[in-house]
């Protein structure tokens, strides 16, 4: 953003400038202006296009269908990052099935039924950022639940079974 605002700030000086010593013909200045504001306000758009993607939903919807077949077999009780626990309810249309209930990886209790199987649910991409997992690293979620096993992967999502 200090990019856009340092190029726009120098752009409205040189402009300016321009403007009261009068030293460019306006047609000039005008043809100046508008390819100067032009890439100025492409440059956040093209950085979006070549930054690699952070949330993953196509990879999040695959892992939310796989729970959803566990689901119809058996109850299931699934543990998730911060930011997944609040977005769940939008993979299955806000029409969560009864089966299946969502906690947050902090949340060890046995709640969701005696029966219910425990899954976790792991992105190795954004467990590294805090304001996306309250501050737990992968490592840190694995050593916690300690008896999960691989039991699908979609890189970089992964979905554990805790036995």
């Amino acid at each position: 953003m200090s990019l856009i605002y340092g190029a726009l700030a120098g752009y409205f000086f040189f402009h300016s400038a321009a403007l009261y010593f009068r030293t460019l013909q306006e047609h000039k200045l005008v043809f100046i202006a508008a390819i100067s504001l032009a890439t100025i306000l492409a440059i956040r758009p093209v950085y979006f296009m070549f930054k690699p993607k952070t949330l993953y939903y196509q990879e999040h919807q695959a892992i939310m269908q796989q729970i959803k077949m566990l689901s119809n077999q058996h109850p299931v009780k699934v543990y998730t990052p911060g930011y997944l626990l609040i977005a769940a309810p939008y993979y299955y249309n806000y029409q969560v099935p009864a089966s299946i209930t969502f906690s947050n990886y902090s949340d060890t209790s046995t709640t969701g039924g005696s029966t219910a199987k425990k899954y976790l649910i792991l992105n190795k991409k954004l467990n590294s950022i805090p304001s996306f997992t309250d501050a737990l690293s992968t490592d840190s979620v694995l050593t916690t639940y300690k008896t999960s096993k691989l039991i699908f992967e979609k890189e970089p999502l992964q979905l554990f079974i805790i036995e």
